[in-house]
């Protein structure tokens, strides 16, 4: 039995019960949750605008029609007619007090007329496309669909009964004849698409690319003094975040803008990844997506739909969110001075002064100008379709029909990580999907391609990935490889004969105790030393380059010339496990500018017989590059040439870990080459007490 104390504790946990309200309070209460929770904030917004600018538009009509009366009764008749039907009409209209008041209050006999007008106004007059007269009248529908409970919901309709109009005006049938001509002039039968291009994935790529040149910062460890500097790594780095937002989770430019770090979420509240045995990832929640009211009502309240889990991307790195996003937060937040708060905008205003108006985001017509300033810089023609839409029409088709096969999401998929609702697909999947891959399937520009691709007979074409080669395919893959063989063997024959040209008696040294030489006694003997003049070439002698690009002979070329029997050369020589050391001593060239440094740190860690590397620079004896071994000029310089590498690679992977962004942040010469690269880096070890400057001699 519960003790009194026991009682007492839980009765006083109870509740106090709320007064029941009033009916008219719950009147009042549901019209206004109603009014609130029945469209979206922006979309209520958006409607009100409508329909505001729509009363103006009637009012100023009727301020004209009363000034010129004023005129015409004052004696200036300047410039005014009084002729014909529009002096009747316009007296009409002006005597009209339904049609004055046709947007006040409940609707009249005149609101079709007005709305009809201000129709025509906004799409022929200002010609203003089709997506504005949709806004308009679903404003109107809206509107009168809300007055007065049912009074004025379904079709516009005159009831004698009654006495009066019924019905949303905006479903009249002058209305709906004027939407079809609004519809038909944007049409394919009555004018040109204006809709949004698709930002591609190559189109993608070659954004990134020319942002890294531009600006090939993306992290530094101080904010720099120089405020171009700063406005390019702030301008940059937020625009690679917000491309690759739009391409990533589909969202329109409207909506991107409208994001704000309350609306990231980190896991373990680290932004770079959770525990050790997660993979990192953070989520982005789309809280503002267009239509997403409508989705929620068809899931039962489930909030999933809006939220994306990003992860890292690294073979895509001109889309990789995860990187661009987190790249651009610590930019963010060092630039601003302070940890961001959750009502800061991710994408931020930017000020000429350089100064980061955390609180106010961009506006959708800086977004556009920003998307094509960038575009057109990058060299992407017709960058001024790349509209509101292009990132998320870029990125749903990726996915759909131009992704990898094994990485296309299916429609159901699609469909949900684009927010569609499911009675979508007829309509907005077809004009983002379906025309698209219709076109792709259907064009025949490439009918003259010597090998077809026949797309319409597969999904995207995919089928000609799949498909058996054949024979014409074969022999002109046979003919491209033997091209690419002979200039293989060619340029590394050419490439072992100059270097062994440069010392012939080094490379010649025979050891007399190791040779064995077996001649008929009709013939002389063959001397020690071979001729230069009747050495065989690579290519007489059938060597061919195998999948690592080393020369070998697998089959005796039948048609190629026997020499006279050479001597047999000394294992050493010839050991198959090792290069000859006339081409191990080949320091390749690097490709000039930005990309030279990479190839120096492969070259110093892996072999490329190709280019005539056979051992990694790191691997090479000592007696190959040594002073003490140095016997000519060449040598030499193969031993210079080589320390300089050596400079370059151990300064990326021992001084900074081969982390690149450091790397390439320390010393942005990178980009002029090479040689530029190697006085950065030695200015700086001779200024931290590395290396030593060497003394100017003194002339007594």
């Amino acid at each position: 039995m519960p003790n009194a104390g026991t009682t007492a504790k839980r009765a006083s946990k109870k509740k106090a019960a709320k007064p029941t309200p009033s009916l008219d309070e719950l009147k009042d209460l549901a019209v206004t949750k109603t009014a609130l929770h029945v469209r979206s904030s922006n979309t209520r917004k958006a409607y009100e605008g409508y329909f505001t600018r729509a009363q103006a538009f009637l009012a100023s009509f009727f301020t004209e029609e009363a000034e010129a009366e004023v005129k015409w009764k004052g004696g200036s008749r300047k410039g005014i007619s009084g002729d014909g039907e529009g002096e009747i009409e316009g007296e009409t209209l002006r005597d009209d007090e339904e049609f004055r008041d046709a947007f006040t209050g409940v609707p009249t006999k005149s609101t079709p007329q007005a709305i009809t007008m201000f129709l025509a106004y906004k799409c022929f007059e200002e010609n203003s496309g089709r997506s504005t007269a949709e806004g308009i009248h679903a404003a109107f529908i809206a509107k009168y669909d809300s007055m007065d409970g049912d009074t004025y919901r379904g079709k516009w309709h005159f009831e004698s009964s009654r006495g009066g109009w019924f019905g949303n005006p905006a479903r009249s049938a002058v209305v709906e004849d004027i939407m079809k001509s609004i519809k038909h002039k944007d049409g394919a039968a009555g004018g040109e698409h204006h809709h949004s291009a698709a930002m591609s994935k190559q189109c993608m790529d070659k954004l990134y690319e020319w942002s890294i040149r531009a600006c090939p910062f993306e992290k530094v460890d101080a904010v720099p003094e120089d405020l171009a500097t700063r406005n390019l790594i702030t301008a940059h780095l937020r625009f690679r975040a917000f491309a690759s937002t739009g391409w990533t989770v589909w969202s329109r430019n409207a909506e991107t803008i409208q994001l704000q770090y309350k609306h990231l979420r980190f896991n373990c509240g680290n932004r770079r990844g959770g525990s050790p045995g997660d993979p990192p990832f953070f989520t982005l929640s789309l809280e503002l997506r267009k239509n997403w009211q409508k989705n929620l009502d068809r899931k039962d309240g489930d909030l999933r739909g809006h939220r994306y889990n990003i992860y890292p991307q690294p073979d895509t790195p001109s889309v990789d969110l995860y990187k661009h996003m987190l790249d651009w937060l610590d930019i963010y937040e060092m630039f601003l001075g302070r940890p961001l708060q959750p009502d800061d905008y991710i994408f931020p205003s930017l000020h000429v002064n350089g100064v980061i108006q955390s609180h106010r985001n961009i506006t959708s017509d800086l977004a556009q100008k920003m998307i094509t300033e960038m575009a057109t810089a990058a060299g992407l023609t017709d960058a001024e379709h790349f509209t509101t839409h292009c990132f998320r029409r870029g990125g749903a088709q990726y996915r759909f029909m131009f992704a990898p096969i094994g990485q296309r999401w299916t429609l159901a998929r699609i469909r949900w990580w684009g927010g569609w609702a499911d009675g979508e697909h007829r309509d907005t999947l077809i004009k983002y999907l379906l025309d698209e891959l219709h076109t792709y399937e259907q064009d025949h520009a490439d009918a003259l391609c010597p090998i077809p691709r026949d797309a319409q007979h597969s999904h995207a074409g995919e089928a000609v990935l799949t498909q058996p080669m054949c024979r014409d395919e074969a022999r002109r893959m046979l003919d491209m490889h033997t091209v690419e063989t002979i200039k293989a063997i060619q340029e590394t024959t050419i490439g072992v004969l100059t270097t062994v040209a440069s010392n012939p008696a080094q490379w010649l040294r025979i050891d007399h105790n190791s040779i064995s030489i077996s001649h008929p006694t009709n013939q002389f003997p063959q001397p020690a030393l071979v001729s230069w003049g009747i050495l065989p070439s690579a290519s007489s002698m059938g060597l061919v380059p195998d999948r690592r690009g080393s020369l070998h002979n697998p089959i005796p070329n039948p048609h190629s010339a026997s020499p006279p029997s050479f001597p047999t050369l000394p294992t050493s020589i010839l050991d198959a496990n090792r290069p000859a050391p006339a081409a191990a001593r080949i320091i390749p060239n690097v490709p000039k500018g930005e990309l030279g440094w990479r190839q120096v740190v492969k070259d110093w860690e892996e072999a490329d017989p190709r280019r005539g590397l056979h051992v990694p620079l790191r691997d090479w004896p000592p007696e190959w590059y040594s002073r003490s071994e140095r016997g000519t000029a060449a040598s030499a310089t193969v031993g210079t040439l080589r320390n300089h590498r050596k400079i370059i690679a151990l300064e990326f992977i021992e001084t900074y870990n081969r982390h690149e962004e450091n790397f390439k942040a320390a010393y942005p010469s990178y980009v002029n080459g090479v040689t530029s690269l190697l006085h950065a880096i030695r200015a700086v070890h001779q200024a931290n007490g590395k290396i030593q400057k060497r003394k100017r001699r003194t002339h007594a």
